[in-house]
Order: C-alpha cells, then sequence, then structure tokens
C-alpha cells in the first residue's frame, strides 16, 4: 500500500477541497495494524459491527455483541471474533465466502465513547483450524466452552489492513443497564418476535420443498423430531475424501461422525477386512456420546463424500437443545437392549 483510502475518496477530497485534511488524519490517526492501545481496546468491547458486501457489491452490516472481549486482537495484524448461533441466514460469512474485505466498527458507548474501525481481509475458520494456530493461546478454548450458550461454532480472523479512529463527538455516553440474555436461544419470542410486523407481509420469493436430510436414517437419531434433526443439520459439514484415505483409524478417539453421500469405503478389524459401506452408511457414530476410539479403520475406496458432525459442536448441541440428549440416550438404550 503506498498511500491509504480508494481511489474515490482521494478523488472526491481534491473536488471538495478536503484533501489536506485528509491527509492529516491519514498520516495522524491511520495505521496499517493494530498498536497496543487498539488491541488493548478492542478487548474491553463487548459489541461490534461487521460490514460485509458479496462478490456483486451487495452490501450488509451485522451486528455482534458477546462476553467482553469476545472480540480476539491475536497480534498487531490478526483480529478473531467468534461466530454463536445465529438465525441461519449467515449473510456476513457468505458474503466472506465471496468477498473476503471486512470493516469492523467498534464503539465504547459506556466510557470514551471513541470509536475504532478495523479493515482487512477475512477468511473463516471451524474450531480445530483456529486451535491450531500456533499463535493462538488457551484463552480461545476458554471461549470455545464458555458456558450460558455462547459456544462459538467457528471464527472469523481478519487480517488487517487499516485502523483507525472513530471521533467521539457524535457517540452518545449510554449508561449500561441488567438485561438476561438468552444466549444460543431459537426460542421466537425472546429474540425480538415480530416486531416490525413482516411476517404477514407478501414476498416476491418463493421457496421450494426442502430435500430430506440423511442424517434423519442414523440409528442414533430415529427418534428426533424434525426440529432436532434442523438443529444437527445446521451444524454438519459436506467433507470429501480421495480414494485410500483414512475416514477413522482403529484405536484412535473418534473426532467426528459421518455420513457418506456418494463412493465406497472399506471397514477393516485389524487385518481383516470385515465390510464395504456406500451412500447412506454411517461412521462414528458413537464417538458423538462417547470417548471410546474406534473398533474399525475405515478406508476411502474411491472418491468418498460425506457429511461431518464433529464431537464438539454435537456436544455443545446437546447442551442447547437439552431434549436431543434425551432422544440419543433412548436411542443408545434401546440399542443396548437389543
Amino acid at each position: 500500500m503506498t498511500i491509504p483510502g480508494s481511489a474515490g475518496e482521494r478523488a472526491l477530497q481534491e473536488r471538495l477541497g478536503t484533501a489536506r485534511r485528509a491527509r492529516g488524519f491519514y498520516e495522524n490517526q491511520m495505521l496499517d495494524r493494530l498498536n497496543p492501545a487498539m488491541r488493548e481496546f478492542i478487548g474491553r468491547q463487548e459489541m461490534m459491527w461487521v460490514a460485509t458486501a458479496d462478490a456483486h457489491g451487495d452490501c450488509d452490516c451485522s451486528f455482534r455483541a458477546g462476553p467482553v472481549g469476545f472480540v480476539r486482537a491475536i497480534d498487531e495484524r490478526r483480529v478473531a471474533y467468534p461466530e454463536y448461533r445465529g438465525n441461519g441466514v449467515l449473510a456476513s460469512l457468505g458474503n466472506i465466502t465471496e468477498n473476503a474485505h471486512v470493516g469492523l466498527l467498534f464503539l465504547d458507548f459506556f466510557g470514551s465513547t471513541v470509536g475504532l474501525h478495523v479493515n482487512g481481509r477475512a477468511r473463516a475458520l471451524e474450531n480445530p483450524e483456529l486451535l491450531r494456530e500456533p499463535t493462538v493461546g488457551d484463552e480461545a478454548w476458554v471461549a470455545l466452552f464458555a458456558a450460558g450458550g455462547q459456544y462459538a461454532e467457528r471464527w472469523v480472523v481478519v487480517d488487517v489492513d487499516e485502523a483507525y479512529i472513530h471521533c467521539a463527538k457524535h457517540v452518545p455516553l449510554l449508561a449500561k443497564r441488567e438485561k438476561h440474555i438468552d444466549w444460543g436461544t431459537d426460542d421466537v419470542q425472546k429474540k425480538g418476535g415480530d416486531a416490525f410486523g413482516a411476517k404477514a407481509e407478501p414476498r416476491p420469493w418463493t421457496w421450494a420443498a426442502p430435500a430430506p436430510t440423511p442424517l434423519r436414517a442414523a440409528p442414533l437419531l430415529e427418534g428426533c423430531t424434525d426440529e432436532e434433526i434442523r438443529a444437527v443439520a445446521e451444524i454438519a459439514v459436506e467433507v470429501s475424501f480421495v480414494a485410500g484415505e483414512e475416514l477413522v483409524r482403529q484405536g484412535e478417539p473418534v473426532a467426528r461422525f459421518l455420513v457418506l453421500l456418494a463412493g465406497r469405503a472399506e471397514v477393516r478389524k485389524g487385518k481383516n477386512a470385515v465390510n464395504v459401506i456406500g451412500a447412506g452408511d454411517f461412521v462414528g457414530e458413537i464417538g458423538l456420546v462417547s470417548r471410546s476410539p474406534a473398533t474399525a479403520t475405515v478406508t476411502a475406496l474411491e472418491p468418498v463424500q460425506a457429511l461431518a458432525v464433529t464431537t464438539l459442536a454435537f456436544r455443545a448441541l446437546l447442551r442447547r437443545v437439552p431434549s436431543l440428549t434425551d432422544r440419543v440416550l433412548e436411542a443408545l438404550a434401546a440399542r443396548t437392549a437389543r
């Protein structure tokens, strides 16, 4: 970067006569990194706004909130924030997959009334990916297992391009009041209900009936309601394996439950091949609720596509949806009795 700002803003500065004032701001208030004061400021915040745009330039600005320090300045070049359970739209993350540019805004309504802008390029990381980052300390684990529904489903890491002050001049000084927060709730009324009367309004779009999820056939989930199955489907991701790649290895911990969508895999116990599985079959189901190691090695015979649910995410879901725990325990009891 030779000089900060966009070509459009610099051209407008020249036309409107603000170039000298703008240059003073660039030289005195803007950095290409987070200095210690900025990192400390981020660590004190409980809220943030995230601005994104898709590949066509259609924009979204979303509010984020969490416990103090929920956004983490990993170092002077990177910021990480958790994605908690929301409405399932994933507007910000969806935009980031098309266009990595993001703008973060922090405002201190309760103290200095100063704000901080952080602009950069974002990427989403699943929890295991973030925790493999060598510069991320143990505090990230605390966020993953925070009580009260504040479970981070995944993280967004922003590589910082610009950081600069938002002046306090027009920011109101507010007083914080107590409010009970139902973190992670899906209760519509607790989330605000139909506050704007939008439910009865006409819309220009229509929906096709959703395709049935293969999770419905999993024996461990056979007693679950449609809503509970949807909750499990929301934390499932599609993964792929090349021929010869192991899905699970005998004797090792089971980190995820897999539902095969396409392709075949061989099941071996010791040196003996005992089965060949394909689309619709399951691997690692017991790992969702038990820390028992895998009882067999499963290896892809050809390219395999599968739905994956990590044990970490599933156990967090059980805490958030207690009824799902009952269904799973009932299914385990039934299987044990057979």
